[in-house]
């Protein structure tokens, strides 16, 4: 029920992390090109004579306004701009990497908890199996004691058979469990899962 329910195309916090890691270092190599390229800037102006005329507009305590279009550029660094849009390339790429191998891992360990809930599964119809069987064999071997051709010793042996066919169907139902939740995890819906939304838990909320 578990496996069905969440996609493999959940991408957990990790990842979103490197992501933005990713989204960063690529933010860096543009704003490094647009750095060699040209600056504009407007700029105002506005005067006031305060004793006589304005030498602007010759007028007595006249306002006067302008209005300039300012261009900087940096033409030459020796190589300094290049060598910045080669290390931003560089950290994109490694960025790029760095998102893809998380990803890949996060897939990786859906994949194997999803086989090792399903082997658990077929195990535990097995062990139900055995665990029949070592009920009966019980039974069986009681009515032999009844009837003088069993022993103590025999009976002792069925229950003892009991006993560990019960202990192995626990650590199995141990083992999907452990699996379930590590699947869970790796989705990041544990707080679906778990009901987690909007309770408080030692006095933070946990919100949706």
């Amino acid at each position: 029920m578990f496996i069905t329910s969440f996609g493999e195309q959940n991408i957990t916090y990790k990842c979103c992390s490197n992501f933005l890691i990713h989204l960063f270092a690529r933010s860096q190599k543009i704003q490094t090109k647009v750095s060699n390229y040209p600056t504009l800037a407007v700029k105002g102006e506005l005067s006031q004579a305060i004793h006589g005329r304005n030498p602007n507009n010759d007028k007595n305590g006249g306002f006067d306004s302008a209005i300039m279009l300012e261009a900087s550029s940096q033409f030459y660094q020796g190589g300094a701009t290049s060598s910045r849009i080669r290390a931003a390339s560089f950290a994109e790429e490694a960025a790029k990497a760095q998102v893809n191998t998380v990803y890949l891992n996060v897939l990786d360990q859906i994949r194997t908890s999803r086989e090792q809930i399903e082997n658990k599964q077929r195990q535990m119809q097995v062990l139900a199996g055995q665990q029949a069987t070592t009920v009966r064999t019980r039974e069986l071997y009681q009515e032999q004691y009844k009837l003088g051709t069993r022993t103590l010793v025999d009976l002792l042996n069925a229950e003892q058979a009991i006993h560990s066919a019960n202990t192995e169907v626990e650590i199995a139902r141990y083992d999907i469990y452990s699996s379930i939740a590590q699947y869970i995890a790796a989705t990041g819906r544990s707080r679906q899962a778990y009901d987690l939304n909007n309770i408080k838990i030692q006095g933070f909320e946990v919100q949706q």
